[in-house]
Protein backbone atom coordinates (compact mmCIF):
# COMPACT_ATOMS: atom_id res chain seq x y z
CA UNK A 1 0.00 0.00 0.00
CA UNK A 2 1.39 3.40 -0.92
CA UNK A 3 0.94 5.38 2.26
CA UNK A 4 -0.17 9.02 2.47
CA UNK A 5 3.02 9.72 4.37
CA UNK A 6 6.45 8.18 4.33
CA UNK A 7 5.97 4.49 3.56
CA UNK A 8 6.37 2.28 6.59
CA UNK A 9 8.37 -0.85 6.12
CA UNK A 10 8.46 -3.96 8.24
CA UNK A 11 11.15 -3.72 10.94
CA UNK A 12 14.31 -5.59 10.09
CA UNK A 13 14.73 -8.48 12.49
CA UNK A 14 18.10 -8.77 14.16
CA UNK A 15 20.28 -11.56 12.73
CA UNK A 16 19.83 -14.79 14.64
CA UNK A 17 20.22 -18.50 14.20
CA UNK A 18 17.26 -19.14 16.47
CA UNK A 19 13.78 -19.85 15.18
CA UNK A 20 10.35 -20.44 16.72
CA UNK A 21 10.88 -24.16 16.31
CA UNK A 22 13.62 -23.85 18.94
CA UNK A 23 11.09 -22.27 21.32
CA UNK A 24 10.58 -25.62 23.00
CA UNK A 25 7.44 -26.77 24.70
CA UNK A 26 9.42 -26.59 27.94
CA UNK A 27 10.07 -22.87 27.44
CA UNK A 28 6.43 -22.16 26.56
CA UNK A 29 5.24 -24.29 29.47
CA UNK A 30 7.54 -22.43 31.85
CA UNK A 31 6.52 -18.93 30.70
CA UNK A 32 2.80 -19.67 30.41
CA UNK A 33 2.71 -21.39 33.81
CA UNK A 34 4.53 -18.42 35.30
CA UNK A 35 2.02 -16.02 33.74
CA UNK A 36 -0.90 -17.92 35.25
CA UNK A 37 0.88 -18.01 38.61
CA UNK A 38 1.55 -14.26 38.58
CA UNK A 39 -2.11 -13.59 37.84
CA UNK A 40 -3.15 -16.05 40.56
CA UNK A 41 -5.05 -18.16 38.01
CA UNK A 42 -5.21 -21.91 38.27
CA UNK A 43 -4.76 -24.03 35.16
CA UNK A 44 -5.12 -27.78 34.95
CA UNK A 45 -2.19 -29.74 33.45
CA UNK A 46 -4.35 -30.97 30.56
CA UNK A 47 -5.51 -27.44 29.76
CA UNK A 48 -1.94 -26.16 29.97
CA UNK A 49 -0.86 -28.69 27.34
CA UNK A 50 -3.69 -27.59 25.05
CA UNK A 51 -2.64 -23.96 25.48
CA UNK A 52 0.98 -24.84 24.66
CA UNK A 53 -0.04 -26.75 21.53
CA UNK A 54 -2.26 -23.89 20.34
CA UNK A 55 0.42 -21.28 20.97
CA UNK A 56 3.04 -23.37 19.17
CA UNK A 57 0.91 -23.41 16.01
CA UNK A 58 0.08 -19.69 16.21
CA UNK A 59 3.72 -18.74 16.73
CA UNK A 60 4.86 -20.92 13.82
CA UNK A 61 2.25 -19.38 11.52
CA UNK A 62 2.43 -15.74 12.55
CA UNK A 63 5.53 -14.97 14.60
CA UNK A 64 8.28 -16.86 12.81
CA UNK A 65 10.66 -13.91 13.12
CA UNK A 66 10.57 -13.97 16.93
CA UNK A 67 13.27 -15.85 18.78
CA UNK A 68 12.61 -17.91 21.92
CA UNK A 69 14.06 -14.99 23.90
CA UNK A 70 11.61 -12.63 22.19
CA UNK A 71 8.66 -14.86 23.05
CA UNK A 72 9.71 -15.12 26.69
CA UNK A 73 10.19 -11.35 26.89
CA UNK A 74 6.80 -10.67 25.31
CA UNK A 75 5.02 -12.89 27.85
CA UNK A 76 6.93 -11.29 30.74
CA UNK A 77 6.10 -7.80 29.49
CA UNK A 78 2.46 -8.69 29.00
CA UNK A 79 1.77 -10.27 32.38
CA UNK A 80 3.56 -7.40 34.14
CA UNK A 81 1.21 -4.91 32.49
CA UNK A 82 3.49 -3.23 29.96
CA UNK A 83 0.89 -3.64 27.22
CA UNK A 84 -2.14 -2.67 29.27
CA UNK A 85 -4.12 -3.94 32.24
CA UNK A 86 -4.22 -7.72 32.51
CA UNK A 87 -7.65 -9.09 33.32
CA UNK A 88 -6.87 -12.76 32.75
CA UNK A 89 -4.35 -15.01 31.05
CA UNK A 90 -5.47 -16.83 27.90
CA UNK A 91 -4.21 -17.77 24.47
CA UNK A 92 -5.79 -14.59 23.06
CA UNK A 93 -4.12 -12.46 25.73
CA UNK A 94 -0.71 -14.00 25.02
CA UNK A 95 -1.13 -13.53 21.26
CA UNK A 96 -2.00 -9.89 21.92
CA UNK A 97 1.20 -9.54 23.97
CA UNK A 98 3.20 -11.01 21.08
CA UNK A 99 1.58 -8.51 18.71
CA UNK A 100 2.32 -5.64 21.08
CA UNK A 101 5.90 -6.84 21.44
CA UNK A 102 6.47 -6.62 17.68
CA UNK A 103 5.64 -2.88 17.82
CA UNK A 104 7.10 -2.18 21.26
CA UNK A 105 8.87 1.23 21.05
CA UNK A 106 11.86 -0.01 23.04
CA UNK A 107 12.23 -3.05 20.80
CA UNK A 108 11.87 -0.96 17.63
CA UNK A 109 14.57 1.39 18.89
CA UNK A 110 16.92 -1.53 19.59
CA UNK A 111 16.18 -3.06 16.20
CA UNK A 112 16.82 0.29 14.50
CA UNK A 113 20.26 0.46 16.09
CA UNK A 114 20.96 -3.14 15.07
CA UNK A 115 19.83 -2.44 11.51
CA UNK A 116 22.22 0.50 11.31
CA UNK A 117 25.08 -1.74 12.40
CA UNK A 118 23.99 -4.42 9.93
CA UNK A 119 24.69 -2.05 7.04
CA UNK A 120 28.36 -2.81 7.53
CA UNK A 121 27.90 -6.59 7.63
CA UNK A 122 28.61 -8.83 4.66
CA UNK A 123 25.50 -9.75 2.63
CA UNK A 124 24.18 -13.27 3.09
CA UNK A 125 23.26 -15.63 0.28
CA UNK A 126 19.60 -16.21 -0.36
CA UNK A 127 18.45 -19.64 0.78
CA UNK A 128 14.94 -19.54 -0.71
CA UNK A 129 14.20 -19.57 -4.43
CA UNK A 130 11.71 -17.13 -5.94
CA UNK A 131 9.32 -19.97 -6.70
CA UNK A 132 9.49 -21.32 -3.14
CA UNK A 133 9.02 -17.83 -1.71
CA UNK A 134 5.96 -17.32 -3.91
CA UNK A 135 4.52 -20.66 -2.78
CA UNK A 136 5.11 -19.81 0.88
CA UNK A 137 3.50 -16.39 0.55
CA UNK A 138 0.43 -17.79 -1.21
CA UNK A 139 0.08 -20.47 1.46
CA UNK A 140 0.29 -17.79 4.14
CA UNK A 141 -2.60 -15.94 2.45
CA UNK A 142 -4.63 -19.17 2.29
CA UNK A 143 -4.01 -19.80 5.99
CA UNK A 144 -5.06 -16.28 6.95
CA UNK A 145 -8.21 -16.58 4.85
CA UNK A 146 -9.01 -19.87 6.57
CA UNK A 147 -8.61 -18.16 9.95
CA UNK A 148 -10.91 -15.36 8.80
CA UNK A 149 -13.58 -17.83 7.65
CA UNK A 150 -13.33 -19.83 10.87
CA UNK A 151 -12.95 -17.04 13.45
CA UNK A 152 -13.70 -13.76 11.69
CA UNK A 153 -10.17 -12.53 12.33
CA UNK A 154 -6.56 -13.27 11.43
CA UNK A 155 -3.01 -12.06 12.03
CA UNK A 156 -0.87 -10.42 9.36
CA UNK A 157 2.41 -9.71 11.11
CA UNK A 158 4.30 -6.81 9.50
CA UNK A 159 1.55 -6.73 6.81
CA UNK A 160 3.44 -9.34 4.77
CA UNK A 161 0.36 -10.84 3.13
CA UNK A 162 -1.08 -7.44 2.26
CA UNK A 163 2.20 -6.33 0.69
CA UNK A 164 2.42 -9.56 -1.30
CA UNK A 165 -1.13 -9.20 -2.68
CA UNK A 166 -0.55 -5.52 -3.38
CA UNK A 167 2.55 -6.35 -5.41
CA UNK A 168 0.54 -8.89 -7.37
CA UNK A 169 -2.13 -6.27 -8.02
CA UNK A 170 -4.78 -8.36 -6.28
CA UNK A 171 -5.38 -5.60 -3.73
CA UNK A 172 -5.03 -2.11 -5.14
CA UNK A 173 -7.17 0.46 -3.28
CA UNK A 174 -7.58 3.95 -4.71
CA UNK A 175 -5.63 6.83 -3.21
CA UNK A 176 -8.79 8.55 -1.98
CA UNK A 177 -9.83 5.48 0.00
CA UNK A 178 -6.34 4.99 1.39
CA UNK A 179 -6.29 8.60 2.62
CA UNK A 180 -9.70 8.22 4.21
CA UNK A 181 -8.78 5.08 6.15
CA UNK A 182 -5.33 6.36 7.06
CA UNK A 183 -6.72 9.61 8.51
CA UNK A 184 -9.11 7.55 10.61
CA UNK A 185 -6.36 5.42 12.11
CA UNK A 186 -3.67 8.07 12.51
CA UNK A 187 -6.04 10.03 14.74
CA UNK A 188 -6.42 7.12 17.17
CA UNK A 189 -2.72 6.21 17.00
CA UNK A 190 -1.69 9.78 17.78
CA UNK A 191 -4.02 9.59 20.76
CA UNK A 192 -2.23 6.45 21.96
CA UNK A 193 1.13 8.18 21.46
CA UNK A 194 -0.04 11.14 23.58
CA UNK A 195 -1.05 8.77 26.38
CA UNK A 196 2.36 7.07 26.28
CA UNK A 197 4.07 10.46 26.36
CA UNK A 198 2.06 11.60 29.39
CA UNK A 199 3.02 8.37 31.15
CA UNK A 200 6.68 9.09 30.43
CA UNK A 201 7.05 6.21 27.97
CA UNK A 202 9.47 7.81 25.51
CA UNK A 203 11.59 5.32 23.50
CA UNK A 204 15.17 6.05 22.57
CA UNK A 205 15.94 6.29 18.86
CA UNK A 206 12.35 6.21 17.54
CA UNK A 207 9.89 9.11 17.83
CA UNK A 208 6.43 8.29 19.14
CA UNK A 209 4.98 10.14 16.14
CA UNK A 210 6.82 7.80 13.78
CA UNK A 211 5.55 4.76 15.65
CA UNK A 212 2.02 6.18 15.39
CA UNK A 213 2.42 6.56 11.61
CA UNK A 214 3.78 3.03 11.27
CA UNK A 215 0.92 1.58 13.32
CA UNK A 216 -1.66 3.55 11.33
CA UNK A 217 -0.25 2.22 8.07
CA UNK A 218 -0.31 -1.35 9.42
CA UNK A 219 -3.95 -0.93 10.47
CA UNK A 220 -4.81 0.42 7.01
CA UNK A 221 -3.25 -2.62 5.38
CA UNK A 222 -5.15 -4.94 7.70
CA UNK A 223 -8.37 -3.11 6.82
CA UNK A 224 -7.88 -3.61 3.08
CA UNK A 225 -6.81 -7.24 3.48
CA UNK A 226 -9.92 -7.90 5.60
CA UNK A 227 -12.05 -6.16 2.96
CA UNK A 228 -10.54 -8.44 0.30
CA UNK A 229 -11.27 -11.56 2.35
CA UNK A 230 -14.86 -10.39 2.87
CA UNK A 231 -15.30 -9.94 -0.88
CA UNK A 232 -13.90 -13.41 -1.61
CA UNK A 233 -16.23 -15.02 0.92
CA UNK A 234 -19.26 -13.12 -0.39
CA UNK A 235 -18.44 -14.17 -3.96
CA UNK A 236 -18.88 -17.83 -3.02
CA UNK A 237 -15.61 -18.68 -4.73
CA UNK A 238 -12.33 -20.01 -3.41
CA UNK A 239 -9.36 -17.93 -2.31
CA UNK A 240 -7.31 -19.84 -4.88
CA UNK A 241 -9.46 -18.31 -7.61
CA UNK A 242 -7.93 -14.94 -6.74
CA UNK A 243 -4.42 -15.76 -5.55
Amino acid sequence: MQTPTTAATAPTQRPTTSSPSTASDDLLRQKVSQAYFRKNQNIEPRTLELVIADLRQIIAANFRSLTPQDIAKAIDNGILGKYGEVYSVSVCAIVNWLNEYTIDPDRLAAMHNTAQAAKYALPQKATTTDAEFDRQMRQAVYDKYADYCAKGEFLDVHSLSYDFLNQLGVINPKDEEKWEIYNKYIKSENGRADIRKRKGIVPIGVALSEIAKSNAVARCKYYFLLKFFEAVKESGGEITDYV
